[in-house]
């Protein structure tokens, strides 16, 4: 999201409607994240609906949000 640093992630699951993802910093993920994925030319603004017992979130997408 603007104004936020880049976290480093691994994108677990990825579909059209979400995602899960595994990231040392996931605990500290709250509220909306935008999911950039340059390899796969994937640019999402994601809503966290899901906290896992490990280090994973559960995302769905969202429209993006104009910066």
């Amino acid at each position: 999201m603007p104004g936020r640093q880049p976290v480093e992630c691994i994108v677990i699951d990825l579909s059209e409607t979400g995602a899960r993802i595994a990231s040392a910093e996931a605990e500290g993920m709250h509220g909306r994240v935008r999911l950039s994925v340059p390899a796969r030319n994937v640019l999402k603004d994601c809503l966290i609906v899901h906290r896992g017992t490990d280090d994973t979130i559960g995302v769905t997408f969202v429209p993006l949000e104009r910066r």
